[in-house]
């Protein structure tokens, strides 16, 4: 891992135009690919020098080949309709120097890296880090130490190679940007040493603590950088605090990775990396085609943004194998999705862990980037945190590679491959400009499996903290673009601490939502906390912001919430004869607001001509916001076409917040931005998928999620926070467990696991036993030379 820390930075310190250096420097990216699971760790003794070069070539050779082909193909096919002079011998020959020589080792763009170079790499990392290994062993061996410390001997090297890394980044680099990869290889590094039945007894207290650990860290440094006013200095350069931060930072998470990998086992990386080593050749295919793709498209990224896309490619190539397995029923494809069942039920309380810390860091970042605190980060300080928040999001895609669960029925894996394949579509066909909708949808998705209790339980922790955090540092004047103010209606602006602000109605009104996800249960013992925590967001809310749509959803949660206190308990039982029309009342509910409220906003926005509805004349009270609201839906839907994958929209302004210096326009409903941001396709898979959350929660009588997942539907009316996780978590319930759902999906889970290897050892034993022999893995399998012997 220091190996891979060190070569990046070199790399990022090295630009030349020398044709030699960068090719030699070009062999650090693709050490990322080491974390990918090709390279397989296992001890190497001085007996067997020749396991050094040890590699499987026929996994790689043929999909990089097929790869250039495919592309070889639909260039000339390009260059005909085009009608141009060069010849298929001159294209050819261009195309392959591109790959031998251009985009092969230009080491400042991840997209244009080779695939033979990728190989060559891979092949290099991989004689590195076992020569590691050998030198370590051999040392032991001729001291005689104790295994425990011939492993010691091996972190160290790694940690000193680390801190030269270090060393290296603050010596010659000023931009906190370019040790994203760095950070991206420790993290991965901490996630993988994580062990099972380390987190049995640390669960709970190493979420809980991660999540706080994380919200101070932005905290102390938001607010201290907006104190210093470093956020005026508009410079390239790293400033004391911020420097000495990122270094803290760095080495701590490193000194804690190393930490943990010595004192748990390593089963649970050794077993990621043989699952990811039998699919990488899968993965290399898919990502020559989406390098043609970036071709044809001429698109280009940031390099996080191309580290989030290569990872995307091994997020869908994992889902296509799992896809394979299922559908292929001969022996061999039954044994592999047997193995990855075994893996996704033994490493599920691991897997689980490391996807709600790194939830709990991509969290903060995404709730103090809203429009509500626009200038808390310094220059610095927000572009590191940029980077540490593409980070996780990064690594969230392996675990969801690795965490879906095996046994899904072929239907939901089809649709999470289809949900990922339709926001990577549209994020690539519109230059990257809403990559964020295509991370939040790799948290949504990967959340299956997960506890929606305990990621409801980060999101409250952290909004609490950072919400007390901005009012004690507004209190004490450290920021004072958010000084009281008072409008000409005499009230107040001052909120908490916050000038007035949609988002922050829209903020308190989901804070409210996560109490109530929190509670175990809806219980009339609940009724008086809950009267006082929503009561007073009521009030608050209508005091100083008085957001319509807001106050309107804070109201019905208010309501609804007592109701299923006092209620749920005496009318909603199981065989009470009153169940069948509760029910009933939920399936039109859960699924007919969703569909009356897309109908409405459609046909209100198309059919908005400057007049007033006859609701609007019929409500007393001040309509001008949703007017205003109507005409940029008007707007939007006359200058960009609906198409499947969606559109780039140039908005300028951001719900709540306004710049008078500029024309204001914003898409501010939630489904119009489905259909004429984000496409067709997405829009219809997303609302799909809703729709079937409502059904599966009605079925099971979870009520109250049905009845938030209506407040939902309601407030994406008028506002963009459908798919915001900066505040709105609750798409997750479509694929994360909830409630009373949990313990009992689990166990239909494993009780399906039980099922199909029982079903393949009856398979196996219809087989004449005298034909059978022991094969790999286990396996019994047919001697078909049996008569013959």
């Amino acid at each position: 891992m220091g190996l891979a820390i060190l070569l990046t930075i070199v790399a990022e310190t090295m630009k030349t135009d020398n044709l030699l250096v960068r090719a030699v420097v070009s062999f650090a990216y693709p050490m990322i690919f080491i974390l990918s699971g090709y390279l397989n760790l296992e001890t190497v003794s001085g007996k067997k020098l020749r396991r050094l070069i040890n590699i499987d070539l026929h996994f790689l050779v043929l999909p990089w080949a097929g790869g250039i082909f495919i592309q070889w193909v639909l260039r000339r096919l390009g260059e005909i309709a085009s009608k141009s002079d060069i010849t298929p011998a001159q294209s050819v020959r261009a195309m392959l120097f591109s790959y031998l020589y251009s985009t092969g080792v230009d080491s400042g763009d991840l997209r244009g890296i080779g695939s033979l170079w990728i190989l060559i790499s891979l092949f290099t990392a991989r004689l590195i880090i076992r020569l590691v290994h050998y030198i370590a062993n051999s040392m032991g061996e001729r001291l005689q130490w104790s295994y425990t410390r011939q492993d010691a001997t091996e972190y160290i090297v790694e940690a000193a190679i680390g801190v030269a890394g270090l060393i290296l980044q603050s010596r010659y680099i000023t931009l906190p940007l370019n040790f994203g990869e760095s950070m991206f290889c420790v993290l991965l590094m901490l996630l993988g040493m994580l062990w099972k039945r380390y987190f049995d007894i640390m669960c709970k207290p190493a979420v809980y603590l991660g999540s706080f650990a994380a919200t101070a860290v932005v905290w102390i440094l938001g607010i201290y950088s907006a104190a210093n006013h470093h956020y005026m200095v508009m410079n390239r350069y790293i400033f004391g605090w911020d420097i000495l931060s990122v270094l803290v930072s760095v080495c701590g998470v490193y000194a804690v990775a190393c930490l943990v990998r010595q004192i748990c086992r390593a089963d649970f990386i050794r077993d990621t990396l043989a699952l990811a080593g039998r699919h990488i050749a899968v993965y290399i295919f898919i990502y020559n085609i989406d390098a043609l793709f970036a071709r044809l498209w001429n698109y280009d990224y940031e390099t996080p943004r191309i580290i989030l896309r290569l990872f995307a490619d091994m997020a869908m190539s994992e889902l296509v194998i799992m896809l394979w397995n299922r559908l292929i029923r001969d022996h061999f494809s039954q044994a592999s999705t047997r193995k990855d069942a075994e893996y996704g039920l033994r490493y599920s309380r691991v897997i689980n862990v490391c996807y709600y810390i790194l939830f709990a860091v991509y969290f903060p970042f995404q709730f103090l980037d809203t429009t509500l605190y626009p200038y808390v980060f310094s220059n610095s300080v927000r572009a590191m945190y940029y980077d540490l928040y593409l980070t996780p999001c990064v690594a969230a895609l392996l675990i969801f590679a690795l965490s879906i669960p095996r046994l899904r029925s072929i239907p939901f894996l089809i649709l999470e491959l289809a949900i990922m394949v339709a926001a990577y579509a549209h994020t690539v066909m519109n230059g990257g400009s809403d990559y964020y909708i295509f991370a939040a949808l790799v948290f949504i998705v990967a959340a299956s499996g997960k506890s929606f209790r305990i990621i409801a339980g980060i999101c409250l922790a952290e909004s609490a903290v950072m919400y007390l955090g901005t009012y004690a540092a507004s209190t004490m004047g450290r920021l004072s673009y958010r000084m009281d103010h008072t409008d000409t209606t005499g009230i107040s602006g001052h909120a908490f601490g916050f000038i007035d602000s949609p988002n922050n109605s829209a903020h308190l009104l989901f804070i409210g939502i996560l109490y109530t996800i929190v509670q175990r249960k809806r219980s009339w013992t609940r009724l008086l906390p809950d009267i006082a925590v929503l009561g007073f967001l009521n009030w608050f809310t209508f005091r100083y912001i008085r957001t319509a749509t807001d106050v309107l959803c804070l109201g019905l949660l208010f309501v609804g919430t007592i109701f299923y206190d006092v209620f749920v308990e005496f009318r909603f039982t199981k065989g009470h004869w009153f169940e069948h029309v509760i029910k009933g009342i939920h399936y039109v509910l859960g699924i007919g607001t969703f569909i009356f409220a897309v109908v409405f906003t459609i046909a209100t926005s198309v059919l908005y001509e400057g007049q007033q509805f006859w609701f609007e004349k019929r409500i007393p009270i001040d309509w001008s916001t949703f007017d205003n609201r109507l005409m940029l839906g008007k707007t939007a839907f006359m200058v960009y076409p609906v198409k499947p994958f969606g559109n780039y929209v140039m908005e300028r302004g951001a719900g709540g917040f306004v710049d008078t210096s500029i024309a204001y326009f914003f898409v501010d409903s939630s489904y119009l931005r489905l259909i004429v941001i984000y496409g067709a396709v997405l829009s219809v898979l997303i609302m799909a998928t809703l729709i079937m959350a409502q059904i599966h929660h009605t079925r099971h009588r979870n009520y109250f999620y049905v009845f938030l997942m209506v407040i939902l539907a309601i407030e994406s009316i008028s506002v963009h926070h459908l798919l915001d996780l900066s505040m709105n978590i609750l798409p997750m319930m479509a694929f994360a467990y909830t409630g009373i759902l949990y313990k009992a999906t689990k166990e239909y889970d494993r009780q399906r696991w039980r099922n199909r290897t029982r079903s393949l050892d009856r398979e196996q034993r219809r087989i004449p036993a005298k034909n059978l022999y022991q094969g790999e893995e286990g396996i019994v399998i047919e001697d078909l030379n049996a008569d013959k012997k």
